[in-house]
């Protein structure tokens, strides 16, 4: 369960994190985030983990590593 919620969360970060744009023009075009990203998260019952590393692939392929010695793998 705490994986569970720990890869939810981590995912609620990286949406964040990507963002909008007010342009006006009509031509958007969806881009994969790819690359390096660092941040924490933060769980329902207050605790922090300070340390969180995801490592996203232009494929899709994401893979999250966490200070507490949690790795966990999945699809963007």
């Amino acid at each position: 369960m705490a994986k569970l919620l720990t890869s939810a969360l981590a995912l609620s970060l990286l949406l964040i994190g990507c963002g909008g744009s007010k342009s006006s023009d009509s031509k958007l075009v969806e881009k994969m985030p790819q690359g390096v990203w660092l941040g924490s998260l933060e769980s329902s019952s207050g605790v922090f983990d300070h340390g969180v590393l995801a490592l996203i692939a232009p494929n899709g392929e994401l893979r999250l590593f966490t200070s507490s010695n949690e790795h966990l793998a999945g699809k963007f």
